[in-house]
């Protein structure tokens, strides 16, 4: 693809095996285009195997770039006469007459040019400074089968900036609101995500956008009052909540320590809330009753079992109204709650869904 002097954005797209004398994908020209959430493998140029950028100011943004391949110079990324802007990105396995160095993902041909942020570069070495950038392996799920989704274990994971993506312009998610940052990944999942089981190192608020085009989706998530939407709470207190731990087939729920699990409001007010007991036993139990959910914010649903088993954990009502003190919580506001907790081995985790108070004449689902 060739721009010149315009302002292009792409946003979501792969670009395969592509061939190019210069900008193997994508050549920009004296123009600001803006590339988001999109995929480059191996794709092949004499410069910049992936983009070549020549006296242009364009922006990659949460971009994966591997496999692509140049013969002279930047297997990833060629910046020449222009200033590039880098942000978010995966650039690794690209090379250049097969030496796989920082300069062969990424080639500046003037050392002021360039601007990289928050991006996982193979062969790093700090010299092109920057902020939140690493040379670690990215752990991509499965590279020989272009399947660049992120492992559980990579240090991309909530590691990106999210104050830098662009606004929903399109409308991707459909609902109306084209000011809020781009919300969907190039699968199409939400775009932050967070994953309770890496620290949050990129900037942010609690669902830090990972670096790439892939946004990593957690082993498993939580449902409260699983089976309905709303999640509804009555304020006659009378009762239980059940919550739900939904697993996903990567996460084994045995994993998780039941004496730690407590219940808070998001916002820090009243107190924690721990699982009901019955005599003397932790009211816990395993079952199939909900399907794993990754949506934003208090969006909720009402799927049930999906054939992996969940581990649901019964609350007492009254406690959950009193402790966390929602008797000045209006009837239908949304209520963010997290589940915190440990693994067997230590970890701490915190996942989130949300409530929603009844008024007192209706009786709900």
């Amino acid at each position: 693809m060739y721009t010149a002097d315009g302002n292009a954005l792409l946003i979501s797209c792969t670009f395969i095996n592509n061939l190019g004398s210069e900008g193997g994908a994508f050549l920009d020209t004296r123009g600001n285009s803006t590339l988001v959430n999109s995929a480059f493998i191996g794709n092949r140029a004499s410069k910049g195997g992936g983009v070549r950028n020549w006296s242009a100011r364009p922006s990659v943004i949460n971009c994966t770039f591997s496999k692509n391949r140049a013969s002279q110079t930047g297997g990833g990324i060629h910046d020449e006469l222009g200033r590039i802007r880098v942000v978010n990105s995966i650039l690794w396995g690209n090379s250049v007459r097969g030496a796989f160095g920082e300069s062969e993902q990424i080639h500046f041909a003037r050392p002021e040019t360039f601007d990289v942020n928050h991006s996982c570069v193979q062969g790093w070495t700090g010299a092109l400074g920057g902020q939140g950038n690493t040379g670690n392996d990215p752990l991509f799920l499965d590279v020989e089968e272009g399947d660049l989704r992120l492992r559980p274990e990579s240090p991309c994971i909530d590691a990106g900036d999210s104050s830098v993506l662009p606004p929903d312009v399109a409308d991707l998610d459909g609902d109306g609101d084209t000011t809020e940052p781009v919300p969907v990944a190039i699968d199409g999942l939400p775009r932050f995500m967070n994953d309770p089981f890496t620290p949050d190192v990129g900037i942010g608020s609690s669902a830090i956008v990972d670096m790439g085009a892939y946004e990593y989706a957690p082993v498993f998530t939580l449902d409260v009052q699983p089976g309905r939407c709303p999640n509804w709470l009555s304020p006659r207190r009378r009762g239980t909540v059940n919550v739900a731990i939904v697993a996903t087939p990567e996460f084994e729920l045995w994993r998780i320590n039941l004496a730690s699990l407590a219940l808070t409001r998001v916002d820090g007010r009243g107190g924690a809330v721990t699982p009901l007991k019955r005599r003397g036993r932790m009211a816990v139990r395993f079952a199939d009753v909900a399907t794993p959910f990754f949506g934003n914010g208090c969006d909720c649903h009402d799927l049930r079992a999906d054939g992996t088993v969940d581990r649901v954990v019964t609350f007492s009502a009254r406690d959950v109204f009193d402790l966390l003190e929602l008797g000045s919580i209006e009837p239908g506001a949304p209520i963010p709650l997290h589940l915190v907790g440990q693994l067997i081995d230590g970890s701490v985790f915190e996942v989130s869904d949300c409530l929603q108070l009844q008024e007192r004449s209706h009786r709900g689902p």
